[in-house]
């Protein structure tokens, strides 16, 4: 199957869960795969990180080797999509704590951008959680973010945050 081509030819739920239990089952096209998630192509890059987000429910191991790229990816994302799936996906695998400063400094960036959607900063969030968690001394700086993020937040932002904040006390 080409990867690109399966990506343009259809937008679907049904064509996102095809793909990702095609590359399960072959998964000597894992790095064609990200090949398409790193794409310029935003058409691309956004149906594949839909696919991304199936792969880190179905075998998050499978994207171990890339977690660090994918990280990387998050200062340079062509599509929203990207970004959120990227933080979805991050909130279910495990990475190596050389990443946990930049993962927690790129969550905060986002989770402080009033301008990003509702679902990323909510993403974001749990993102930082899951780094103070390892870093208790971080505690502080991300309660006070979030609290602040729920005083104008969506419905999205202040049901994250009250969970938050609840894990944040028992820390």
């Amino acid at each position: 199957m080409n990867l690109q081509q399966a990506f343009l030819a259809e937008h679907s739920l049904q064509q996102s869960k095809f793909i990702c239990n095609y590359l399960l089952q072959n998964p000597n096209k894992i790095s064609e795969f990200f090949d398409c998630v790193f794409s310029d192509n935003k058409l691309i890059s956004q149906r594949s990180a839909w696919v991304l987000r199936f792969l880190a429910e179905a075998n998050p191991n499978i994207l171990q080797p890339y977690i660090s790229k994918l990280v990387t990816n998050l200062s340079k994302p062509n599509h929203d999509a990207v970004i959120r799936n990227t933080l979805s996906v991050l909130e279910k695998v495990d990475y190596p704590e050389e990443l946990l400063g930049e993962i927690f400094d790129k969550s905060i960036h986002f989770l402080q951008n009033a301008a990003m959607p509702h679902a990323i900063r909510a993403f974001a969030m749990t993102c930082a959680l899951k780094v103070v968690l390892q870093f208790p001394e971080l505690k502080n700086e991300l309660k006070s973010i979030v609290e602040e993020a729920m005083i104008f937040g969506s419905p999205a932002i202040i049901s994250r945050g009250k969970k938050t904040l609840k894990q944040l006390n028992k820390i």
